[in-house]
């Protein structure tokens, strides 16, 4: 049996135990899975899914029924695009969407207004949609390692938001909205196309907290 075969029948297996158990979590994670069976879609009672460290590189649809769903780690796959019904998983609460192939970002990603903590460090993207505005829970937002060029002064929105990181991007400025961030303990700078000067901290109103931002 292949390891990409030996894998799906894994996924399977686990999938059906959980079925049977009713369980809310279920464990995916570094099985070498290419493909996530769709049979993951009749999991009604999942809250969690960790499929980190797989090659997965799209998802079933089946997914997106999962109207309980509260955390989906996809962290370090090869994922370069997201189903068109993802915007149903009104629950998400944790999405890492980090180390993966993703050059841009779909608007029903911005529908997931229960989301708390989204990871998109280590991907391909280039733009922020300004529709970012969206997400007025989201309390950690990881943008590192990306190839952004700007940020939408709409992130000013994003009110409740604690930590920010938007090291090692392609940044030449950032937007003077980023002062209505009155929560923030730590943002993470580094790395851009400008240097850590006291006139871009004087831009968050908030120098103390940039400052510290460099020793994390």
């Amino acid at each position: 049996m292949e390891k990409n075969e030996k894998a799906y029948q894994e996924a399977l297996k686990r999938i059906k135990e959980a079925g049977e158990k009713k369980d809310e979590n279920l464990f995916l994670d570094g099985i070498d899975l290419t493909h996530l069976p769709p049979e993951v879609g009749e999991l009604k009672v999942l809250k969690f899914i960790l499929l980190s460290d797989n090659e997965i590189t799209t998802l079933p649809s089946e997914i997106c029924m999962l109207a309980n769903l509260q955390e989906l780690d996809l962290y370090n796959n090869e994922l370069i695009e997201l189903p068109p019904d993802f915007p149903k998983l009104t629950s998400l609460t944790n999405l890492s969407l980090a180390r993966n192939n993703l050059t841009s970002l779909p608007d029903g990603l911005f529908q997931l207004t229960n989301l708390k903590v989204l990871y998109l460090h280590n991907n391909q993207l280039e733009i922020l949609s300004k529709r970012i505005e969206n997400l007025t829970n989201l309390e950690k937002l990881f943008l590192s390692r990306n190839h952004l060029k700007a940020i939408p002064r709409e992130i000013g929105s994003l009110t409740k938001l604690k930590q920010l990181k938007l090291n090692e991007n392609q940044l030449n400025r950032i937007p003077r909205q980023m002062s209505e961030l009155t929560l923030l303990e730590i943002l993470d700078l580094r790395g851009n196309n400008f240097p850590i000067s006291k006139g871009i901290l004087r831009q968050t109103e908030r120098p103390q907290l940039a400052l510290k931002a460099l020793v994390h």
